[in-house]
């Protein structure tokens, strides 16, 4: 559960970090 919850996050700062860019 806490796992997913990390990937999950990952994935959207990823996200955000690729729509500052």
């Amino acid at each position: 559960m806490l796992r997913n919850r990390l990937i999950q996050l990952q994935q959207v700062s990823i996200q955000n970090i690729l729509w500052i860019c």
